[in-house]
């Protein structure tokens, strides 16, 4: 017999998690810790949605709370991101199989920018990777939902910043040869590897990351969040199949 699936759902804003909650089979709501809860079907595959709020501290708790409350057995961050890959475009898709926290700095005591002691090495960034599954299924959803988006795989870096400096753009894709920053997924990451849950992150981006990251954000947020919302419900029902 086949296990039941729980795909957990997060994203950090109304805008990243409010068209699916509405296209959910509704079966409850539980607000726990100022954090609202969703479950329902999308698809036939039971789920959990959950807005985190922006920043990881905020993510990490969301997180937590859905993992040992909700008994989920993967889950997928979804929402929009800067582009640091030189070659993206605006409403191009980036899939996470590899997240880092950019902004975890140590480099007094002698460790690489990005590395979160565990009690070995220190001389590169901590690394957290996304299960292979989830990311080929979130692959195969982008190029079935988008016909002119380039989809791209790589690194995706968090840290509690909105990146808006090209200067900052190009040292964060140059030190850890990152494709995307945002401000949520590592964290999110970070919760998911220490419980064993596998995890992916979707990101659409947004902006640039330069100096019209501000209002290109505003202008783009709404098709690139559509689109990152309709990837990860495309997601979720390659998973029955």
């Amino acid at each position: 017999m086949k296990n039941r699936e729980v795909i957990g759902i997060i994203g950090a804003m109304d805008t990243e998690v409010a068209g699916l909650i509405s296209k959910i089979d509704f079966l409850d709501k539980k607000s726990i810790y100022g954090n609202d809860f969703y479950l329902g079907k999308i698809d036939d595959t039971d789920v959990v949605i959950a807005k985190s709020g922006i920043g990881k501290v905020n993510s990490g708790i969301c997180t937590q709370i859905m993992i040992d409350r909700f008994e989920i057995t993967a889950l997928i961050n979804t929402g929009i991101a800067g582009g640091l890959e030189p070659s993206l475009h605006i409403g191009d898709i980036c899939i996470g199989n590899k997240m880092i926290q950019h902004d975890y700095d140590l480099t007094p005591f002698g460790y690489v920018k990005g590395y979160i002691p565990n009690g070995s090495g220190g001389d590169k960034p901590t690394e957290f990777e996304s299960d292979k599954r989830l990311v080929d299924i979130v692959e195969k959803a982008s190029d079935e939902i988008s016909y002119s988006e380039r989809v791209l795989k790589g690194t995706i870096v968090s840290g509690d910043q909105f990146i808006a400096d090209l200067s900052k753009k190009k040292s964060l894709h140059e030190e850890f040869d990152a494709i995307a920053a945002e401000m949520e997924g590592a964290a999110i990451a970070h919760c998911a590897s220490r419980a064993g849950i596998p995890f992916v992150v979707i990101r659409v981006i947004s902006d640039l990351a330069n100096g019209d990251g501000p209002a290109s954000f505003e202008e783009f947020e709404k098709d690139a969040t559509n689109l990152s919302i309709a990837i990860t419900e495309r997601a979720i029902s390659l998973l029955n199949s």
